[in-house]
């Protein structure tokens, strides 16, 4: 986060971005399956180079760069899926829970995790996918 602070002062824009506080209290995290730790981070890093490259450094990518970041997003993602896949509790957890849940909120954060889920999926490699 410490590189998010030095981009909040681009002398550029008119004032201050606060990028830091809107990564540490205004993005919230929603675990609806206990993930492990090492998937976690993985998500929280991909989802910080992200917002990086769409938010903070859009106007100074060149296409290398921005090719390169989209490049390493795209593995990002399919290690996390790779991650999920190959947990063997992971998959039952969720539709257990799907077929479990009454709350209409919590139903709804978990199909919203599993679109997510399908869209990153998609991204995968011929290789992983083969695998």
């Amino acid at each position: 986060l410490r590189l998010m602070g030095v981009l909040e002062y681009d002398p550029q824009l008119p004032s201050k971005q606060n990028h830091r506080e809107f990564l540490q209290e205004k993005v919230k995290f929603k675990e609806v399956i206990a993930l492990s730790p090492e998937v976690k981070a993985t998500i929280h890093q991909t989802y910080r180079i992200q917002y990086l490259k769409d938010t903070v450094l859009p106007r100074m990518l060149d296409d290398g760069t921005f090719s390169t970041i989209n490049t390493f997003v795209i593995l990002s993602q399919n290690e996390i899926v790779q991650s999920l896949y190959k947990d063997k509790t992971f998959l039952k957890q969720l539709f257990d829970k799907l077929d479990s849940e009454t709350d209409e909120a919590q139903v709804r954060e978990l199909v919203v995790f599993c679109q997510e889920m399908v869209t990153m999926a998609k991204t995968l490699t011929l290789q992983c996918k083969a695998e």
